[in-house]
């Protein structure tokens, strides 16, 4: 690090598990991605209507 940097650096004293919440999020993500429906079929798509007309 350059001289001045490593003050910047370390200044603050903020704690938070932001990388630690991903990782228990990715960790529950299979558990989530099991249970979703892997093919949506037509039928099962709802219509909407937009400004560009009729949508499913």
């Amino acid at each position: 690090m350059a001289w001045g940097e490593s003050k910047a650096w370390l200044a603050g004293e903020l704690n938070q598990g932001l990388y630690q919440d991903l990782l228990e999020d990715a960790a529950q993500l299979p558990g989530l991605q099991s249970k979703r429906k892997k093919v949506v079929h037509p039928e099962e798509m709802p219509w909407e209507m937009s400004r560009q007309g009729l949508l499913k």
